[in-house]
């Protein structure tokens, strides 16, 4: 695999294409004066991306042993607006969890040593990073049961869409920042309740 700044239809994502990387034998690539994402479903311009990451970028922790997905995962998340973490495995995945503190977590299933199941079941048994939510993918819808037995807040099946996985991180974030709001609003009721008790 090698980087080009131009765009090549992927093997790895049916009938997608991918920003900056090519990824065949003979490395030939297609200029691209805009950057596509998967499907043409999402154009990104120059001025989308600086939208984006005008305002406070969410993070995204993405957790695969394949070397190709991490950075196919990477550059399309990135040109997206979204700063991105990646971690080979579930050690590093979980350490990095606990220092960076991500927004969302893309874990894949399938990895040598802690295999995502177990990565996901430490995180979400952890203080620090149960809230984080996490979305697994996984080639074998069997262990789909398993997976959300773990605590994973969704999924999706390999291979996987681009647009697919874009439309799951934005709901699920969506509904973390709620969910964060609504956390300090609470937190701001009971301060005022210390300080203002009732008699």
């Amino acid at each position: 695999m090698k980087i080009a700044g131009s765009f090549r239809s992927s093997p790895w994502i049916p009938g997608g294409s991918l920003p900056g990387i090519a990824v065949d034998p003979d490395g030939s690539t297609v200029p691209a004066s805009l950057y596509i994402s998967t499907f043409g479903s999402f154009a990104f311009t120059d001025s989308d991306r600086q939208k984006r990451r005008g305002a406070m970028a969410d993070t995204v922790l993405v957790v695969d042993d394949e070397e190709y997905i991490r950075e196919l995962l990477r550059t399309f998340l990135t040109e997206t607006g979204y700063n991105v973490i990646v971690a080979a495995h579930g050690e590093e995945a979980l350490d990095l969890a606990k220092k960076e503190g991500p927004q969302v977590i893309i874990l894949d299933v399938k990895m040598p040593g802690i295999d995502g199941i177990e990565t996901c079941r430490r995180l979400k048994s952890e203080e620090g990073t149960r809230v984080i939510p996490v979305i697994v993918a996984t080639a074998l819808r069997e262990t789909l049961p398993e997976v959300l037995d773990a605590g994973a807040n969704d999924f999706v099946t390999k291979p996987f869409h681009l647009t697919e996985l874009l439309t799951r991180i934005r709901s699920i974030l969506r509904v973390k920042h709620l969910t964060d709001e609504l956390e300090r609003a609470c937190a701001y009721i009971r301060e005022l309740q210390k300080e203002f008790p009732r008699h």
